[in-house]
């Protein structure tokens, strides 16, 4: 089992969860299965690169899912989006994951 969290910008300002509350009910429902996958350990979905990975849902939009590990069972949630706009969403998740590595340090 894995524990997820989201990554927070600023307190109780959280990019995944902002863009979570946006999708439509069957976009969110289908988000939510693939957040039991992940918490589950099937992994297979996700594209690991540059120390993050993206979990690629093939269905409406191309919905991702961008996160990264901490440690063995920490799986922080560090945004979404979709295909169209995909690289703007890597290079900010890419982002989070810097800010989020740098808090862990202090």
């Amino acid at each position: 089992m894995f524990t997820l969290i989201d990554f927070e910008e600023s307190p109780g300002h959280s990019p995944f969860r902002k863009w979570y509350d946006s999708l439509d009910p069957q976009g969110s429902a289908k988000v939510s299965v693939a957040l039991e996958r992940i918490e589950l350990g099937i992994h297979s979905r996700i594209k690991w690169f540059r120390g993050i990975g993206e979990y690629v849902l093939d269905w409406g939009p191309g919905y991702r899912i961008y996160l990264m590990t901490d440690g063995t069972n920490l799986i922080v949630l560090l945004g979404g989006g979709t295909k169209s706009g995909q690289q703007k969403d890597i290079e900010q998740a890419l982002i989070y994951a810097e800010v989020y590595k740098a808090r862990r340090k202090t």
